[in-house]
């Protein structure tokens, strides 16, 4: 393997990796909110029919009637989401979404000089071999 096809090897593997990382990322955001959003929905529902409705019993098993396919609704996983929302307001979760959105930013700077890294290291290793071949 030359040294050109190495680096471009190495610089598309590091693309693969970055996009992974930010998928996952994303992807447990998203779960997160999920989560947040549906403890929110229990607690309303919970205070408009009142107490002893066994609003997240009944939730529970219709979920899982509904979606067999799916997990994570159990009546244990159910009101770890409502304690959840109960625990964290919307501005703790506006937080989240800052802190991930500077995450992506500074990942994208990072991907950005770890490119021009890779370009001026390619462009000194020609100039190394079109002045000294016999050292190639």
């Amino acid at each position: 393997m030359d040294k050109e096809y190495k680096a471009f090897l190495s610089l598309v593997k590091e693309q693969i990796s970055t996009a992974q990382v930010r998928t996952a990322i994303a992807a447990n955001k998203e779960m997160l909110f999920l989560y947040w959003k549906l403890g929110q929905l229990i607690l309303v529902h919970q205070s408009n029919k009142g107490w002893g409705a066994k609003v997240i019993d009944l939730l529970s098993s219709d979920l899982k009637k509904e979606l067999p396919l799916q997990k994570g609704f159990s009546v244990r996983n159910l009101k770890y989401m409502r304690k959840f929302a109960l625990e964290y307001s919307i501005p703790v979760i506006e937080k989240l979404n800052e802190a991930s959105d500077k995450l992506r930013s500074l990942e994208h700077a990072q991907s950005k000089v770890q490119s021009i890294i890779s370009d001026f290291v390619q462009q000194a290793v020609a100039q190394i071999e079109s002045n000294y071949p016999r050292l190639f």
